[in-house]
């Protein structure tokens, strides 16, 4: 999926953020010469968390460290979510819609 360059959004629970990524295991989109650092530096990535409400601060803390921008929303429900994006994934897929925001306007 990499490899077509374009934005991917990955879709999981809080149980999965904290587990260690090792390649050449479960992770079809690493391997050998394109790493999970690389990865989540140079390919436009997203991931939708869902998680216990108590949960998202601490949850959304982790992929801060890593370099994403966290949004977060509806913190009134027992059950949370956020969304982390990298700075690719902001600047070609975010851009793109606010291109056509834009357009739809003109």
């Amino acid at each position: 999926m990499y490899a077509t360059g374009l934005p991917l959004m990955m879709f999981i629970t809080d149980d999965d953020c904290d587990r260690g990524f090792e390649v050449g295991e479960c992770y079809f989109v690493l391997d050998s010469e394109f790493d999970w650092f690389r990865f989540i530096r140079k390919h436009p990535l997203a991931f939708c968390v869902g998680c216990a409400a108590e949960q998202v601060s601490a949850k959304a803390e982790l992929f801060k460290e890593l370099g994403f921008a966290v949004i977060e929303e509806n913190p009134a429900t027992s059950v949370g979510s956020f969304i982390a994006r990298n700075k690719e994934f902001m600047t070609h897929f975010e851009r793109a819609l606010e291109f056509q925001e834009y357009s739809r306007r003109a």
